[in-house]
């Protein structure tokens, strides 16, 4: 049995369905990370494992043990804010041991796991200073030993990093991750940053509208996204999405656009010819393209209107051919140059992905 199990939980304000009937497990010592845009239902989910929120049915299971009911003291959970939430007039010490002062822990152990928490996140010289003299990332070590004094069977995060500029951001991540291997607790992040799923996550859950779109590795979400939603939301820049058709001449299936053509690659073939005579999307990640012609792939002409150096590569957007489309592609090295230019760029074929029409439309390569 996992560690932590969610039901057929689901969620409704009103006539308004949140989240939607979610089966979710995470087995113990798993790192899984709820990614996706605002209102997609992912802190409404992280609240309901904490006891924040009552769910509208389905059961939540932590340690075999069903505490959909249970208060939030009962879970044996502890929750890290986007906000940090430390008492103003309280150090830090007092901060961190304040839980365990409320539930009459003996002083000697209440003394015992502040400095362990503290010694783990390198903030032993911060113990007697008051909040307003932390700097955000102290802040945030702070509310982390918060938790970490309690020893919770589950940690919870909810878009801790959020308030922190982009350099500190990087920076707690792998302090987050660090924590993680040394602790080895069950924990369920939420963000919107893929980036910080990407690299913090042993499984990361995709959610749009209240569903889950996928459940997978970084790897999987990234490299076979179930569909063009996940494909989309995962990866920076954005996948590059174009309309095409699947042809049959007789020979080899075909992608057929506006302004370009190419094989469907053999994998994708038995899934693609049912689709023949019909449109299809076609999927290229900026990652994938190259500068230049290939008489093998798919071949494309770009309009460059905007190049963003960004040291060791350019992100080139621009145009396709005939309004057929918006096209974004990252490319080693400065090419401002070609701002106002029209190029030849191709994609091999083993990087192409293809979906049914539609927001949610299904992968053909799977």
């Amino acid at each position: 049995m996992s560690y932590l199990q969610l039901q057929k939980v689901a969620k409704r304000f009103g006539d308004v369905q949140v989240v939607q009937a979610m089966d979710l497990s995470a087995e113990a010592g798993e790192f899984i990370v709820l990614v996706g845009a605002s209102g997609c239902g992912k802190s409404t989910t992280l609240r309901m494992i904490a006891g924040l929120e009552s769910p509208s049915s389905g059961h939540i299971v932590i340690d075999g043990r069903d505490v959909t009911a249970a208060t939030p003291a009962d879970r044996d959970i502890a929750m890290v804010f986007q906000n940090y939430a430390l008492y103003p007039h309280m150090n830090v010490a007092q901060n961190m041991s304040f839980a365990l002062e409320l539930a009459r822990t003996p002083k000697a152990v209440i003394t015992e796991r502040v400095q362990a928490a503290a010694q783990v996140l390198n903030i032993q010289h911060l113990l007697e200073r008051k909040p307003r003299e932390l700097s955000g990332g102290q802040r945030q070590r702070v509310a982390m030993g918060r938790a970490i004094v309690r020893e919770p069977k589950v940690f919870l995060f909810d878009e801790p990093l959020s308030n922190l500029d982009a350099k500190l951001r990087g920076h707690m991540r792998i302090e987050i991750a660090l924590l993680h291997r040394r602790l080895g607790k069950t924990t369920v992040y939420v963000t919107h940053d893929q980036v910080e799923a990407m690299t913090l996550a042993d499984r990361i859950v995709v959610m749009d509208q209240g569903r889950i779109q996928q459940m997978g590795s970084p790897d999987e979400v990234f490299n076979r996204p179930l569909n063009r939603f996940v494909a989309g939301f995962i990866g920076s820049p954005t996948m590059n999405f174009l309309d095409a058709e699947v042809q049959d001449g007789g020979g080899p299936l075909r992608f057929v656009g506006r302004d370009f053509a190419c094989e469907v690659p053999a994998a994708m073939a038995p899934h693609a010819r049912r689709f023949t005579g019909r449109p299809v999307v076609l999927g290229v990640r900026p990652q994938a393209l190259r500068l230049g012609a290939s008489e093998h792939g798919l071949g494309l002409r770009l309009q460059v209107k905007v190049c963003e150096y960004l040291g060791t590569e350019s992100v080139l957007s621009g145009s396709l051919p005939g309004e057929a489309g918006e096209l974004t592609l990252s490319a080693p090295g400065n090419h401002t140059g070609l701002i106002n230019q029209t190029v030849a760029v191709h994609a091999p074929l083993d990087s192409l992905h293809a979906f049914e029409p539609g927001e949610h439309g299904r992968s053909l390569g799977l």
